[in-house]
């Protein structure tokens, strides 16, 4: 029976998570802008993310910046969020569903 070693964490990468407070990815902190783009290269490497997103890290970027402004999930953000001459919109599924949700309407 063999035994298959786990790869372990770098201590760069636990001194980021460590050092960032709560964790919070986001533009407030180096620690946090880098946590981002680490995120972000991961979403743009797959094949679940919509075309704009693949292979594009800065849309990633934005897209992680607007879920958590939001308080949404990455992924929830990417598949509803469109650009029209230069600027987001969201879809209307996501309206009616984020309106209905809210309890207010």
């Amino acid at each position: 029976m063999s035994v298959v070693a786990q790869p372990q964490p770098s201590a760069t990468v636990e001194a980021e998570v460590e050092s960032s407070p709560n964790g919070v990815i986001g533009f407030g902190t180096s620690q946090g802008f880098a946590m981002m783009q680490r995120v972000a290269s991961a979403l743009s490497k797959s094949t679940l993310v919509p075309k704009a997103y693949q292979g594009n890290l800065p849309n990633c970027i934005v897209a992680l910046n607007m879920a958590n402004r939001i308080g949404a999930d990455p992924l929830m953000v990417m598949q509803n969020l469109y650009v029209v001459h230069g600027n987001p919109s969201w879809s209307s599924q996501f309206l009616i569903a984020t309106f209905n949700s809210c309890g207010r309407f």
